[in-house]
């Protein structure tokens, strides 16, 4: 059974990434490394309609979804349109870059990432 958006997510700004993610899945691999990089972060909560159906995942700050993960490969992180990012540019989310969930930067581009988020 899939369980509702928390309804501080689910707001216009993040409208466009929760549509784009709502058919989407996701391997616990790539999850865990964006854990370890937020374990520290009290004020951070996670997302997953339906875990038993390893579908996608997101983390937010207040209102803001600033990280999700799909796929098998690839995590995205709303890096801001001004953001100098090392990451692809999401070919379908504004403002969103992929990168690698294996990357030795991943913890510093999600602190980006999270304080973008905290401060938008």
């Amino acid at each position: 059974m899939r369980r509702q958006v928390p309804p501080q997510i689910d707001n216009d700004i993040n409208q466009e990434v929760l549509k784009f993610l709502g058919p989407l899945s996701c391997h616990s691999d790539i999850v865990e490394p964006l854990e370890r990089c937020l374990e520290a972060y009290g004020d951070v909560s996670s997302f997953c309609p339906a875990p038993a159906e390893f579908t996608y995942v997101v983390w937010y700050v207040g209102d803001v979804v600033f990280a999700f993960a799909t796929g098998m490969q690839e995590v995205a992180l709303r890096m801001g349109g001004g953001s100098q990012a090392s990451g692809n540019r999401h070919q379908q989310l504004d403002g969103w870059y992929n990168f690698p969930y294996n990357s030795k930067d991943l913890c510093s581009h999600v602190h980006y990432a999270y304080n973008h988020a905290k401060n938008s």
